[in-house]
């Protein structure tokens, strides 16, 4: 809220999920289950990065065969 400063941010999917065994790893670089598609691996670490440089974290929740949620706040900026 911009009372407290900041905005809080939730991207959600409806797609596969992602397995609780590997949820500790995602933000991990290069990090992949497995070799298909075009993925580098780097897409989450540079998120959870940028995120850390703001003061704030990310919770992730997710269930296999129903999707993942990704939730996280970063600050408001005040441009004068």
């Amino acid at each position: 809220s911009l009372a407290t400063g900041e905005v809080k941010i939730t991207i959600a999917d409806t797609g596969a999920g992602i397995q609780q065994d590997d949820l500790p790893h995602i933000f991990e670089r290069y990090f992949k289950k497995d070799d298909r598609g075009g993925s580098s691996g780097l897409g989450l670490a540079i998120v959870k990065r940028i995120i850390d440089l703001h003061g704030s974290s990310i919770d992730v929740k997710s269930t296999v065969g129903k999707g993942t949620s990704f939730q996280f706040s970063l600050p408001v900026a005040h441009i004068a």
